[in-house]
């Protein structure tokens, strides 16, 4: 189960990619603080999305009054999201790999060790899910934080319909992946020479395969795989392991 009203502010994400890439510091935090749960991308509304701040931590841009602070390429862009609220995904267009439509894309900006983190601060998670035919995030070979967050209703054809980990760095922390489905690694799917992926008090259940359904909680080929006091359970395959497959 997950331990609830335990909050790091980052530390101990921080301190797992050190230990992954070698570094010994990383700069203060930038933090993006998202103020509403819709799925939009509008310049001029005086609020800053969830989508939004990863367009600005991915570009080092916008900090337009009353939008999305600007990210930063020299600190670690934190997006603060509100715990015990619900973030759904509406923006149809799959295939697009800039966070614009669709997944939510986590781009390496030359942030050393840690591009984005994302947290919500209390007792309960925050809710990520997705209402169109994609996953929800998409790492492209970027240093990528997550904590205090469930991800659920996730899918793909193409690999991780919670999450697809494309040789990058990922540490999840207190977080749940639910509901989600795809071919390969129906909730998590990490793939890349470089790629590593780290789970600390990480709940992965109720997640589904799809033809060919391999991996259904977990697919790891190649890179790292550190699980740590985390849970695999209730996932459903049509084929190979229905929790996990490591490669």
């Amino acid at each position: 189960m997950i331990r609830k009203g335990w909050f790091l502010a980052g530390l101990g994400l921080i301190a797992i990619f050190l230990s992954f890439v070698g570094a010994t510091s990383v700069r203060a935090d930038n933090m993006i603080t998202v103020t509403t749960t819709d799925d939009v991308v509008n310049s001029n509304d005086g609020l800053c999305s969830l989508r939004e701040a990863i367009i600005a931590a991915n570009t080092n841009d916008f900090n337009v009054f009353g939008e999305c602070e600007r990210g930063s390429a020299t600190d670690v862009d934190v997006i603060q999201l509100q715990a015990g609220e619900t973030y759904t995904l509406s923006i149809d267009g799959d295939n697009e790999d800039q966070a614009q439509t669709g997944d939510l894309d986590i781009l390496d900006n030359a942030t050393p060790a840690v591009d984005v983190m994302i947290i919500a601060e209390g007792m309960e998670p925050a809710i990520v899910q997705t209402t169109v035919m994609d996953r929800i995030w998409h790492i492209h070979g970027a240093g990528f934080a997550l904590e205090n967050v469930e991800t659920t209703g996730g899918n793909s054809d193409q690999g991780g319909g919670g999450l697809n980990n494309d040789n990058g760095q990922v540490a999840l922390e207190n977080a749940i992946f639910s509901l989600n489905t795809s071919g390969t690694g129906g909730a998590i799917f990490s793939r890349g020479a470089n790629a590593s992926l780290n789970l600390n008090n990480v709940e992965v259940t109720r997640n589904n395969g799809i033809n060919p359904g391999i991996g259904v909680g977990i697919y790891n080929e190649e890179g790292m795989l550190i699980i740590i006091d985390s849970n695999l359970s209730g996932n459903t395959a049509m084929g190979d392991g229905g929790g996990l497959v490591n490669n």
